[in-house]
């Protein structure tokens, strides 16, 4: 279309009246009126695929998302299986009296209540855990201080208590964590 107006405006320029400018002007009119339909058509092919893109983008975000919940999940089961595994030997090393590894078991059941207490937000058992956990940093401070001051007198019971109390509630979090 350029190069007609071109010949177009080179043959005005010089003064002089072609015969082939009628020819080339009607052919400049064709050229626009079949251009603009098919611009029309152009434009609504790229809407209708900049939909699809953004359709097959969000479901590839969804679908980023699930398996990253799926992990999380995964992590999560992993972490409560270990922390089970730990809080198994934590009644025979507190009767043995192995004080410090006691507290350290505690402490990592302690980090997972605080992980379970995150996740949960503002609802199910949240004072409970909390609860619990506050309990629990009691313990691991009495558990260290015994561990250099044998006048310290320990709850051993209690300790007992929540130590079984811990592995309940993680035993029954894995279970749903592995049935969802």
């Amino acid at each position: 279309m350029i190069l007609l107006d071109i010949l177009l405006d080179t043959i005005a320029q010089s003064g002089q009246t072609s015969p082939i400018a009628p020819i080339v002007s009607d052919i400049a009119n064709w050229i626009t009126i079949i251009a603009f339909p098919l611009t029309i058509l152009g434009l609504l092919l790229t809407y209708f695929q900049s939909r699809k893109s953004k359709s097959a983008a969000e479901a590839a975000k969804e679908s980023a998302q699930q398996t990253s919940a799926k992990m999380e999940s995964f992590q999560s089961i992993a972490n409560l299986s270990k922390n089970i595994e730990i809080l198994k030997t934590s009644p025979k090393l507190l009767a043995d009296e192995h004080w410090w590894e006691v507290a350290a078991c505690l402490r990592d059941a302690r980090d997972q209540l605080i992980a379970l207490i995150a996740k949960e937000g503002e609802h199910g058992q949240i004072r409970e855990l909390k609860d619990l956990k506050n309990k629990v940093n009691i313990d691991i401070r009495n558990l260290r201080h015994k561990s250099y001051d044998d006048t310290i007198e320990l709850h051993i019971d209690e300790i007992f208590d929540r130590i079984e109390e811990i592995s309940e509630i993680f035993v029954v979090k894995q279970t749903e964590l592995k049935n969802m």
